[in-house]
């Protein structure tokens, strides 16, 4: 080709560790490559300048069209190909191809663009979208638009015409740290604002907006603009397909499964073939137990794997990972007893990607049914190496070994258990939280596997939605009520729990131990009226249980307690705790302590093995109004005071009072508990470095940050994987001046914060909102910059 005939455009602003590899990629085709820098202050220049560009120096004024169209003003030859520091063309001779076989109609070629972005799981979204980067040179031909710029309207207004090509970019933008990435995100959300006050009907800035809100977290910020890009874009245009997507992605995430299989089935209307809309489609199925039709949904994502749709392509393609899409199809199959379709489905994807944790547990699942433990372990055993932090792995290898000594293996019946199902969850909904549900049947006439134990008083408001919870789980339902004056008994009654009275004493393991004695269940479950089992224990629980060895005697859940602060604002907290125990019946086993209650050392002293799971209860409890919470505590706080008198020694109880303390905002008298509990030396590790944690907090709160460096460290020493006493390090590190350490403190947070899922390492977490760290670690940045 005549080099004469391509311009290679590129825009950049401090790309030295980009730019290179993106110039290589177009040198040998470029007839001139005009760089257009916005204030660089690294050595793009110099990069651009060893590649022989032409260099135009262009103060950035917020409108990436205005700095394009700075290249395009000087560009000699007939043809421009524009591309991005972080892009790379990957296949040169096809620009040759297409620019030779051009004619005179011929306006613009779509290139297919690649983007790959990081999930939080560790796992890559692949996104494909097909975007006019070569077109041909003409006055008239500009790009519009101050962000997310298009030049395709001025080249149609031309009468010339677009044509698909088979030219590629790999385009790395999106592949940023947490924090390069939530940069980019905050600046493109400023441009958008002002291209929106420019044009308030612009629908494709609403999408990109609402794009953006979305990728941040801010979802009825997003939820609003997608509504706004719907209402707006023309019924033709290709903008409303792409809206009506990320309508159904903004939808599921809502938990409005049918409005999003309504907006996924419009946007198949008018351009089939599209990835995301059958994405969307297959998880909201699933999530509304429509499992036949997910299947279908997720075969559909295969084929437009191969089908090949211009519109499509132009309007973007999501890639998820083939062997994620197998797994989908596998997971189905299997929670519609297709354990053959499951098991073939769960090959396929492990052919696509040998190392795929959530089809290693699905095919070592489908393994057990056959009661071949060997390759169960094998592909158990390679899940737990590539994710060596999640312990509910380790614990079925476990399971599997303890299968092996109390069975012999030439007798043992294949194995009910679809434990699976709870293993990957995490890996199998990136949009939303699974709500894949299949209950296994309550066997009658023998004794319940499961009962369901509470103490309730005036629980009317929160009760009907924690017995929905547990439908189709419990076998029996057994409540204590301590003097209830409005409904609650009758809507007891009403789910067939069996009601006991007992007046309340101020003792809650009294009255817990009261229900105790009326459970016959094999495993006793413990929940409180305010807290909501997670709808995936349908998927998993009774056939767990069901196959749980002897030794085992309880069974540590996750539970998700949103805390509301003094000030109003919200954290959550997430703790575990045995929830689910064997009954070895009362009153061999027992609670312990007034408030606050405890199981774990009944199991323990009885010989019982704990273990954890994934088992998730959400607890509202401390989400109430300052009022409320204030009446909570000071129960709390009375019920404390008498357990310290009567148990003066009870490490647990001093912890409990203090946190209680600190709640009140009483920070002496906490100190003085939490201290108190720590010099004891009988509390378990989990408590201990939540006590200490606290006290770290305390100090920093009080401005003495060498106190709360050494508190932090000692949270720390005893459950080292955590994130929030790092966090509080960091802080004292930071306030100490000791940048530094501060600033590796603050990147190791946000590596654990990213990494975070399940069963929390440490037996407690506090979540911490990821503007705190950033600024945490903005601060150590600037400390280390002005102490240079």
């Amino acid at each position: 080709m005549n080099s004469s005939l391509l311009s290679v455009c590129i825009i950049a602003k401090n790309e030295e560790k980009m730019l290179a590899e993106c110039l290589a990629s177009v040198a040998s085709i470029a007839g001139e490559i005009i760089l257009v820098d916005t204030g660089s202050t690294d050595d793009t220049i110099k990069i651009a300048e060893s590649f022989g560009c032409t260099i135009l120096h262009h103060p950035w004024q917020n409108d990436f069209s205005k700095a394009r169209n700075v290249a395009l003003a000087v560009a000699k030859n007939t043809w421009i190909l524009s591309i991005d520091a972080d892009e790379r063309l990957l296949n040169p001779d096809d620009v040759i191809r297409t620019i030779t076989s051009s004619t005179p109609v011929s306006g613009g070629f779509l290139v297919d663009v690649l983007s790959h972005a990081a999930r939080a799981d560790g796992g890559t979204d692949i996104y494909s979208s097909s975007l006019l980067r070569l077109f041909r040179n003409h006055p008239a031909i500009k790009f519009e638009g101050i962000i997310h710029e298009q030049i395709l309207e001025s080249i149609l207004a031309q009468g010339l015409e677009i044509t698909l090509s088979t030219i590629k970019f790999n385009h790395e933008g999106y592949n940023l740290s947490p924090l390069a990435m939530l940069e980019k995100q905050r600046r493109n959300i400023l441009l958008l604002d002002v291209a929106i006050k420019q044009q308030p009907d612009h629908a494709y800035s609403y999408l990109n907006r609402a794009k953006t809100h979305l990728a941040l977290g801010n979802i009825t910020l997003a939820e609003s603009d997608i509504g706004n890009a719907v209402q707006y874009a023309k019924p033709q245009s290709l903008i409303l397909p792409q809206a009506l997507c990320y309508a159904g992605v903004i939808d599921y995430q809502l938990n409005n499964y049918s409005r999003a299989i309504e907006s996924a089935e419009r946007s198949l209307s008018l351009i089939p073939h599209q990835s995301l809309a059958y994405f969307v489609l297959g998880e909201a199925f699933t999530a509304l137990e429509r499992t036949a039709e997910a299947i279908d949904a997720y075969q559909s994502m295969l084929t437009c794997r191969t089908a090949s749709n211009s519109m499509a392509k132009v309007s973007g393609e999501y890639h998820l990972p083939v062997e994620q899409i197998y797994f989908r199809l596998g997971r189905s199959n299997a929670i519609l007893g297709q354990w053959n379709p499951a098991e073939y489905n769960f090959k396929k994807g492990l052919e696509a990607n040998s190392r795929d944790v959530s089809c290693l547990v699905g095919s070592a699942n489908c393994a057990m049914r056959k009661n071949e433990l060997d390759r169960a372990e094998k592909h158990l055993l390679l899940a737990s190496s590539l994710e060596p932090t999640r312990e509910d792995i380790r614990n079925y290898i476990t399971q599997i070994n303890l299968q092996r000594t109390l069975t012999n293996s030439t007798t043992l019946e294949p194995q009910r258990s679809d434990f699976f199902n709870k293993v990957y969850s995490t890996q199998s909904q990136p949009a939303s939280e699974g709500k894949s549900i299949q209950e296994t049947p309550i066997k009658k006439n023998q004794r319940p596997l499961l009962s369901l134990c509470m103490i309730v008083k005036n629980e009317e408001n929160n009760l009907a939605d924690c017995l929905k919870s547990v439908e189709g789980v419990a076998d029996e339902i057994v409540i204590v009520d301590t003097g209830s004056i409005d409904s609650t008994m009758q809507i007891a009654l009403s789910f067939g729990a069996k009601v006991f009275e007992k007046p309340w004493t101020g003792d809650f393991a009294e009255a817990r131990n009261a229900s105790l004695k009326e459970c016959s269940g094999t495993w006793i479950l413990y929940l409180d009226a305010d807290e909501r089992l997670h709808a995936d224990a349908k998927v998993h629980l009774r056939s767990m249980l069901e196959s749980m060895p002897e030794e085992i005697g309880g069974i540590v859940c996750v539970v998700i307690s949103p805390h509301r602060q003094n000030s109003g604002v919200s954290e959550v907290h997430t703790g575990s705790y045995p929830r689910i125990f064997r009954n070895y019946g009362y009153p061999k086993m027992y609670f312990q302590g007034r408030v606050h209650e405890q199981i774990t050392p009944s199991i323990l002293a009885l010989g019982g093995k704990v273990i954890m799971s994934e088992v998730e209860i959400y607890h509202l409890g401390y989400d109430q109004s300052r009022e409320i919470m204030e009446q909570k505590v000071k129960r709390n706080y009375d019920l404390l005071i008498q357990h310290v008198k009567e148990e003066p020694e009870n490490s647990y109880a001093w912890f409990q009072l203090g946190q209680t303390l600190a709640r009140m905002e009483l920070t002496d008298q906490a100190e003085q508990a939490l201290k108190l509990a720590l010099e004891f030396g009988t509390l378990s590790t989990t408590i201990a470095a939540s006590a200490a944690a606290t006290l770290a907090q305390i100090a920093g709160n009080q401005k003495k940050f060498t106190d709360a460096l050494t508190w932090a460290e000692l949270s720390l020493s005893n459950a080292p994987k955590q994130s929030y006493a790092l966090h509080l390090k960091a802080y004292s590190l930071l306030y100490l001046g000791r940048a530094k350490e501060s600033e590796l403190a603050f990147l190791e947070v946000q590596k654990r914060v990213a990494d975070q899922r399940g069963v929390p390492h440490t037996g407690f977490e506090v979540e911490i909102p990821p503007e705190t760290i950033i600024h945490g670690l903005k601060e150590a940045r600037k400390l280390l910059h002005t102490s240079a």
